[in-house]
């Protein structure tokens, strides 16, 4: 009698298993899982964490998060098994060329490079929402981007990128209320002069002024809690580790900067540096930058590519507590 009781507890165990769907087993970070959308289209995502349910939708390298064969519209949902959509990550809709429209819920708050190459994507709603685009190739190859006037695109709260070629001595105010900068933003705009940062900006993504090698006046308002322009230094600092993060022509290096980010100066048509208070200089700080003159003094940390492709560089000082740094110094 107890071996059927075991028996029957058993198969009931594995009938149960049978029904329930996979979803609704435990899932870890970084699990994936799929559900299907009102269209019907099985999609899939990536638990970003199991403490504040979310998670995103999912794709990778030739793996979109929906079969690239799938036209017309697709509806994101804003819960997807109990977690709330809060991204579309890289390759997410990588060339799926028969989408045509694809309307997202207003929980999405950062898109990565995720509709490049939809040759038929021609609209796209629901995007009012999102504050960070983390790819300047979000939206390459598609009718939507390619129908967007020129001039400076603001995708949500994202100053996404300005598109076609600026006038020249060109300043540019952020909006209030936009909260990041793309990726390469501005990439090669040898014509701006001038950017005003707002208060409401929390986000600057790599590359943003890539090249702007004209860049001259900078701006941050004084109630911007992320970053400032202390003292009218005409850069960009990060608050809290007094980072430097996007420099211009006339930068000087202020005493209480304590590193200099990964591409500040990218670019710039900057001619002499003195590091005199600096700790750390980060790869590619002066990527194919105009530097003449360096003097090197208090650095601890410096890497190897710290001024890459400084082709003009002329003269280097480097004080004697340093000396141990010059060779990783030399540009490459």
């Amino acid at each position: 009698m107890k071996q059927r009781q075991t028996l029957k507890t058993r198969w009931a165990a594995i009938l149960l298993a049978l029904l329930l769907p996979s979803a609704a087993f435990a899932l870890t970070d970084g699990d994936t899982f799929t559900v299907n959308t009102t269209e019907g289209v099985t999609m899939t995502f990536q638990v970003i964490s199991t403490t504040s349910r979310t998670c995103r939708v999912y794709g990778d390298w030739g793996h979109p998060s929906i079969e690239s064969t799938v036209s017309g519209k697709v509806t994101i949902p804003s819960v997807a098994s109990g977690y709330s959509v809060v991204e579309i990550s890289d390759y997410a809709f990588f060339k799926c060329q028969n989408l045509t429209t694809v309307s997202m819920p207003n929980s999405i708050k950062t898109i990565g490079a995720a509709f490049y190459g939809c040759t038929s994507l021609a609209a796209i709603s629901g995007i009012g929402s999102v504050e960070n685009i983390t790819s300047n190739y979000a939206f390459d190859n598609t009718p939507w981007y390619a129908n967007l006037p020129n001039g400076m695109i603001n995708i949500g709260k994202v100053a996404f990128q300005y598109k076609g070629t600026m006038p020249e001595n060109t300043t540019i105010t952020i909006e209030d209320g936009i909260v990041s900068i793309g990726p390469s933003a501005f990439g090669g705009q040898v014509n701006l002069v001038g950017i005003t940062i707002p208060e409401s900006l929390t986000i600057i993504n790599d590359k943003a002024f890539r090249g702007c090698r004209n860049l001259s006046i900078i701006t941050v308002s004084p109630e911007n809690k992320t970053y400032d322009s202390r003292n009218n230094c005409n850069a960009i600092i990060r608050t809290a580790d007094n980072t430097l993060v996007v420099g211009g022509v006339n930068t000087p290096i202020m005493g209480s900067v304590k590193k200099i980010a990964r591409h500040a100066f990218y670019g710039i048509n900057i001619s002499s540096i003195n590091t005199n208070l600096v700790e750390t200089i980060e790869e590619y700080a002066f990527d194919a930058s105009a530097l003449k003159s360096v003097h090197i003094g208090g650095v601890k940390n410096l890497y190897n590519k710290s001024f890459y492709s400084c082709s003009n560089l002329q003269s280097i000082t480097v004080s004697s507590d340093n000396y141990n740094l010059f060779a990783i110094f030399l540009p490459v």
